[in-house]
């Protein structure tokens, strides 16, 4: 019997039918029958009708269309999600139908959706990864039941959703719910693996708890979706799930990982001895404001055989100032930020610890090594090479830690402590580098060892105070380090530079050993006797004019002259320095010589050869005849030619004159009263008269 409603009375029936609560709900219920009585008593007064609602059918679910064999997926599954986002924004729309929320996610699911669009799998492989997910989220999944739309290739149970691949090729899987919704997925089949390649093939650790990571390779078109790792020896180390290796004690064991038929690969490790103990190479470190320094701690291990230990720096929570450096945690390398303190601990991977302190200085603005050129002997030891370094302005102190090299190892080497070494005849340069970047070289030369020495003079005579140079003369071709000493100090002095003061009347016994044992001697006698050198009026060397001036009197040019010269004491011996620099960082003797009066802008002669045979200036051929100004000339080869200049400097006065000796390394004030100097004075040049 077909029966006939208003529009309204529809419409009312509709809304009812979407509340799946409505049994829990009689306000609702009352509502719906009010809405139907009403509905009917309309439709007798306006004639309108709906056919056939009272008997309509339960409505049919829609069902996923299969996809081509192109591998085209269904589009239920994203239909579902939707219907579940537009449910979730209506509850959030209308708190009264979000109260009722949970009891609708409590109820039977109306669709589902699969866990993957697609899967992979390798033939004969059995595969239970693809599951059915109940929409909507969280509502009671009913039965599902399977199906392949192509068994050629892949089968699945019907029951579980279990996947088997059958042979190459591909398939669609179909998931439906009981008396509903239908979805698919794509399965694709390629052959099963014949091998693993694992990465790497061979491996060495260290025992006692260190860790690597494996991984491995699929062969091109195959496919596995289950591996199993294993250790063939378990005592030496251990694998998990993911391929990660643990050590656990010295010996060889194969690392294996298999896929679902068995085939697979294997990396061979090699098990050796653990980290016993770790220890810095100096027990504190001084960095630069700036500098990067990677931290090289060394380890000792169980046995002789070890593997390189797994390493985690870390900045000490009980430095003084953390910040002042950062640091690589992995690879140790520090940066010094400010000016402070901090400690650095390097612990391996089985917990051995060693403390690092690290000090943050100011970068140094300056680098100068004690001395620019060096002779040695093979075997000879010298640690006199040292390096000043300057701060920079309004710092007491800068980074002194120093780097230094050799050009050649075969013929000098250097440690870290710029102590140099003679290895065979030679030259090589000596280079020390601060942690900015600054470097400063020393040229060594490495001669044979001497098989007996002279010292020269072989007897000489100073007055009270004056000075004297002391001059070792080696075979030809021979050389090294020597060491002078005096035989009564209280009578003369002798420093390492074979520089002697006279300090008291009587006789002492000047004596040099070389580093190889060989020694020599002489005489010096000290007496407060003039000897002739020329008297004036100075009672002092020293020169205060310390500016030049246009209208200068020669006199006043002379003594503007020695200041500048003075104002050089100590700067280093550099051969063929002096003559182009306005501010050069060492001076030979004819090269001060030319610097000093090229400050009165006065050009003399560039050797010492040269100046001393500048007939253009007068020749002084007596000591007893010189002036403050004059040039003195010697001859330092001790050939007995007395019409020879090979050195030179300028005269002070009182017997003293200032000059850049290669004997001291430096430029020094020695005296003409006696000893070398005075045995070897040629004639003088008077530059200014």
């Amino acid at each position: 019997m077909k029966r006939f409603f208003s529009l309204a009375l529809m419409l009312a029936l509709l809304s009812a039918m979407c509340l799946p609560a409505l049994a829990e709900a009689p306000e609702a219920i009352s509502e719906a029958v009010e809405a139907e009585v009403a509905a009917a008593e309309i439709a007798e007064d306006t004639g309108l009708t709906v056919e056939g609602i009272g008997e309509a059918p339960a409505e049919e679910p829609v069902q996923a269309e299969a996809p081509p064999a192109d591998g085209a997926t269904a589009e239920a599954a994203p239909q579902a999600e939707e219907a579940v986002a537009v449910d979730t924004d209506a509850a959030a729309a209308e708190p009264e139908q979000a109260v009722a929320a949970p009891a609708v996610a409590a109820g039977p699911a109306t669709g589902i959706r699969l866990s993957a669009e697609a899967v992979t799998v390798g033939v004969k492989e059995n595969y239970a990864g693809l599951t059915a997910i109940a929409l909507p989220e969280g509502s009671t999944l009913p039965s599902v039941s399977w199906r392949s739309d192509n068994e050629k290739y892949v089968k699945v149970d019907a029951a579980t959703g279990r996947i088997t691949g059958v042979k190459k090729g591909v398939a669609t899987v179909y998931a439906k719910i009981e008396g509903g919704q239908e979805v698919a997925c794509k399965v694709t089949v390629l052959k099963a693996p014949s091998k693993l390649a694992v990465t790497p093939k061979k491996l060495t650790l260290g025992a006692d708890g260190m860790t690597a990571q494996l991984s491995f390779a699929v062969p091109k078109g195959c496919a596995s979706n289950t591996f199993t790792w294993s250790s063939s020896n378990p005592k030496v180390a251990t694998v998990d799930a993911n391929g990660r290796i643990t050590t656990v004690g010295a010996g060889k064991a194969n690392i294996m990982v298999k896929a679902f038929n068995g085939k697979g690969g294997k990396c061979k490790l090699t098990v050796l001895g653990s980290p016993t103990a770790i220890a810095f190479p100096t027990p504190t470190l001084s960095i630069a404001v700036g500098q990067k320094t990677a931290l090289d701690p060394s380890v000792t291990f169980s046995s002789k055989k070890a593997a390189a230990a797994s390493i985690v720096y870390a900045i000490s929570a009980n430095s003084s100032d953390a910040g002042c450096v950062t640091l690589n945690t992995a690879t140790g390398e520090i940066t010094g930020v400010r000016k402070g303190s901090a400690v650095i601990t390097a612990t391996t991977y089985n917990g051995k610890t060693a403390t690092l302190p690290v000090t943050v200085a100011a970068a140094p603005t300056d680098i100068s090594l004690s001395d620019n050129a060096v002779t040695l002997g093979v075997k000879d030891v010298y640690s006199g090479l040292l390096a000043n370094l300057s701060a920079p302005a309004g710092e007491t102190e800068c980074a002194s830690t120093l780097a230094w090299t050799t050009s050649n190892k075969k013929v000098a080497r250097v440690d870290a402590n710029g102590v140099v070494t003679g290895l065979k005849k030679g030259t090589c340069v000596i280079t020390a580098t601060t942690v900015n970047g600054l470097k400063d070289s020393c040229k060594v030369t490495v001669r044979k060892a001497p098989k007996k020495l002279a010292l020269s003079p072989a007897t000489a005579t100073l007055q009270v105070g004056e000075t004297g140079q002391y001059k070792v003369v080696f075979p030809k071709n021979t050389g090294g380090t020597v060491r002078f000493a005096t035989s009564d100090a209280s009578v003369a002095t002798i420093d390492d530079d074979g520089v002697v003061t006279a300090v008291a009347q009587g006789s002492v016994t000047i004596s040099v050993v070389s580093f190889n044992g060989k020694k020599a001697s002489a005489r010096l006698d000290v007496s407060a006797t003039n000897v002739g050198l020329p008297t004036n009026e100075y009672s002092s060397i020293t020169s205060s004019t310390s500016q030049y001036r246009e209208g200068m009197s020669n006199a006043e040019k002379l003594e503007y002259v020695i200041y500048m010269a003075q104002s050089q004491l100590g700067k280093p011996y550099v051969y063929g320095s002096g003559y182009k620099d306005d501010d050069p960082s060492g001076f030979d003797c004819s090269g001060l010589v030319y610097w000093s009066f090229k400050r009165i802008n006065l050009k003399l002669k560039d050797t010492a050869h040269k100046q001393g045979y500048d007939d253009s200036q007068q020749k002084i051929t007596s000591m007893a005849s010189l002036k403050r100004g004059d040039i003195v000339c010697f001859n330092t080869v001790d050939d007995g030619a007395d019409d020879l200049c090979d050195h030179t400097g300028i005269y002070l006065g009182n017997g003293k004159f200032i000059h850049a000796s290669s004997s001291a390394k430096k430029v020094v004030i020695s005296t003409l009263a006696s000893g070398y100097y005075s045995r070897t004075f040629q004639w003088g040049r008077r530059v200014l008269g």
